[in-house]
């Protein structure tokens, strides 16, 4: 399998599919070996596993498992031993508050409404806001925790009760690009690490 998809941006997970660091897809010429560039300060975290999962951020990015067999310097090398079973990519769902808003597509209502995010994942996002939504409403959302503010179009799955007094949404993104869904995804990679790193300080 001569592929080559050097620069791709990965999830580094360990067996359980616990999010480990971000990393970068150096060499896949062949299919026995993959090299991985990952931040030079996790390289101790990521060599304390036998076998890692990659996951993908890119839609057609193929998600991995293999045996670390080596590092050279930042690049960890991994035996591939088969694709990974795990979806990662799309269930990942963090826990991440922001300020944002949401505009109508429809025409119901007019202007912005302001809404305190409470969740992320390359599928959707989760919101409080003191609006009235219907099921399946398309309104566009800006993200800006992406490494450049996005503007996307999500559709109202559901409304759930809370302690709090302000109406709880869940919405999926609808129509994305695959730049778009990448960049969410790394976002939300990104986020899942920082948060299990303060965890554990």
């Amino acid at each position: 399998m001569n592929q080559n998809r050097n620069g791709g941006s990965y999830l580094l997970a360990d067996s359980a599919g616990v999010p480990l660091t971000n990393g970068w897809l150096e060499d896949f010429a062949d299919s026995d070996e993959i090299k991985v560039r990952v931040p030079e300060d996790k390289i101790p975290v990521v060599l304390k596993h036998q076998e890692i999962h990659l996951i993908g951020a890119a839609k057609t990015a193929p998600s991995l498992f293999g045996a670390i067999v080596r590092h050279e310097g930042d690049v960890i090398v991994l035996k591939k031993w088969k694709d990974s079973p795990l979806d990662l990519r799309q269930s990942l769902r963090v826990p991440i508050c922001f300020d944002t808003f949401l505009y109508p597509i429809n025409g119901s209502w007019v202007g912005r409404c302001k809404i305190e995010s409470y969740d992320l994942s390359g599928g959707g996002i989760a919101f409080f806001c003191d609006r009235s939504f219907e099921k399946g409403e398309r309104v566009e959302v800006v993200i800006p925790v992406t490494s450049k503010p996005l503007i996307l179009q999500c559709e109202i799955i559901r409304q759930r009760a809370t302690e709090r007094d302000l109406p709880f949404y869940a919405a999926k993104f609808v129509e994305m690009c695959g730049e778009e869904e990448t960049m969410v995804c790394e976002a939300v990679f990104s986020a899942q690490i920082e948060q299990r790193s303060r965890k554990r300080a």
